[in-house]
């Protein structure tokens, strides 16, 4: 069967990696394409996956080439903002400013100070316009000739809701086409914290019941289109063991006591914490202060996030005695060593701290509890955002409104750890395998993914009045066009994919 995968950036395969490995070890052939971006990832897995396995292959993604797609894409960017002023957002001003920051200051102006703008009326009015006009605009039809010439089976794509849309045009030409989609939902916090599925595929693979309730409420997916299978990308921690003892891996770390507890701070990314540095001395500053023992001499790791690591350039914390960063710049999990590092992090840690993290239900997975300080650093990519709370809600996550009561939890933490262990279980079999807590995931995707094939794709019909529809649009569209092109090109506008194109001179 030939598989077209399209992912934001080569950093995706690490939630994927088993699964692409499983249906290449069944003689699937899987073409991965990556969508353009202005900064550079990791691509060692791309890398090694290519080369490990013949049938998975790497293309360029095929250019846009119609008149229409930079108007469209100025309407999804509109229907995404639309989003974020409904009334679960009411509490998370940073989500909702992320949205806004894509718009020409003049869009931004009318939102924010025109009487009404925001209320529910106009914005469904909007929203209808906006969906409207999309289904008035054909397929670009250089993503319809690339497909016709590729000939999938099935296109697998992810995340198709990070605020860019060359994926969303692939899964509109597929359905021209009759080829079904499917989409692979990547993390935990894709389908409140990013855009919309604007245009819906054919199924959509998730990992639980919470993430099916937001499919189906957030963004108009049909529950029977909705597969819980899991989260693939954690069924390897499920089966790793330690590849060292805790003397050596303090010795390996660095400047570590064995006969003391560690510790392991995880970091987030730059959108929850854009200056972890500061945070991170302060915390240590008071740990160091603590009157219980146990905590005031525990070994510190502090490991930086992948792709937020910069900062960590140079910081020393030998002021604070056993603590250390490592690794020293971050390293993304993409091969066996550095999975085994970090899986010796989170093993030998007695407690793991961090503000916001996907590293915690990794934790939990390893029967860690994790904590965090719910203080006014971080508020707003905290508690601002809905995703944090399904760790709190769900007893994963311990979280402190004080650094004293921080203090106290890390105490209990690393003397008592026996007392929350039912409780970190019963989050991982809900959250992470609920298909039950034996059950690997990956098979289970795979599943979902071949058996699409037989699918009856949705069509995707371009209604006869659909020139009128474009003929009122035009007077908008024509500046929306411009803006558009203008960020694709310079950069400017955080979130718009610099996809390529083709244009004939003089339509910019």
């Amino acid at each position: 069967m030939k598989i077209l995968f399209l992912l934001r950036h080569a950093l995706y395969l690490r939630n994927f990696e088993s699964t692409v490995r499983s249906l290449a070890e069944q003689d699937h052939e899987i073409t991965l394409m990556f969508s353009p971006l202005a900064r550079q990832v990791d691509n060692t897995l791309a890398v090694a996956l290519a080369r490990e396995y013949p049938n998975v292959k790497e293309h360029p993604i095929a250019p846009r080439t119609g008149w229409w797609w930079p108007a469209s894409d100025g309407a999804r960017v509109l229907r995404d903002y639309l989003r974020y002023l409904e009334p679960e957002y009411k509490d998370a001003p940073a989500l909702v400013e992320r949205g806004a920051r894509r718009f020409p200051p003049a869009i931004r102006w009318i939102f924010d100070h025109v009487p009404g703008m925001k209320s529910r009326p106009v914005r469904t009015l909007l929203r209808r316009a906006l969906m409207l006009l999309d289904r008035a605009i054909p397929p670009d039809p250089g993503v319809v000739e690339a497909l016709r010439q590729w000939a999938p089976d099935i296109i697998l794509v992810t995340p198709i809701v990070d605020f860019s849309y060359g994926q969303t045009e692939y899964v509109k030409a597929a359905r021209l086409l009759g080829i079904p989609t499917v989409l692979a939902v990547a993390s935990w916090d894709n389908l409140t914290n990013k855009g919309l599925i604007q245009i819906r595929p054919d199924r959509v693979l998730l990992w639980n019941a919470i993430q099916e309730r937001e499919a189906v409420t957030m963004h108009g997916i049909p529950a029977e289109r909705i597969y819980k299978t899991g989260a693939q990308l954690y069924d390897h921690w499920f089966e790793m063991s330690p590849s060292v003892d805790y003397p050596t891996f303090c010795s390996r770390v660095g400047g570590l006591d064995p006969a003391k507890p560690t510790i392991l701070y995880l970091c987030s990314s730059s959108f929850v914490c854009k200056e972890e540095v500061p945070f991170v001395e302060e915390w240590l500053g008071r740990l160091r202060q603590s009157s219980d023992p146990t905590v005031r001499e525990a070994n510190v790791v502090v490991r930086p996030h992948p792709q937020h690591s910069e900062q960590w350039r140079g910081v020393s914390l030998d002021r604070f005695g056993r603590a250390v960063v490592w690794p020293g710049e971050g390293a993304a999990p993409l091969d066996e060593d550095r999975k085994h590092s970090y899986f010796d992090s989170l093993y030998h840690s007695g407690a793991v701290v961090g503000v916001n993290t996907s590293g915690f239900i990794e934790a939990g997975i390893v029967g860690k509890r994790t904590f965090t300080l719910a203080t006014h650093h971080f508020r707003s990519t905290q508690e601002g955002t809905l995703h944090f709370h399904y760790l709190t809600q769900g007893g994963l996550l311990e979280t402190a409104n004080t650094f004293d009561e921080h203090l106290t939890q890390l105490t209990r933490a690393l003397t008592k750890p026996e007392e929350t262990q039912a409780e970190i279980r019963a989050f991982v079999a809900s959250f992470v395998r609920p298909n039950g807590l034996t059950k690997p995931a990956t098979p289970i995707l795979v599943g979902a993914i071949l058996s699409a094939k037989d699918l009856a794709a949705e069509p995707w019909e371009v209604p006869a009045y659909s020139p009128l529809i474009r003929a009122l649009f035009w007077p908008v569209s024509v500046p929306v066009r411009r803006f558009v092109l203008y960020a694709t090109k310079s950069g400017t506008s955080r979130g718009i994919e610099r996809t390529p194109h083709l244009l004939p001179r003089g339509q910019i």
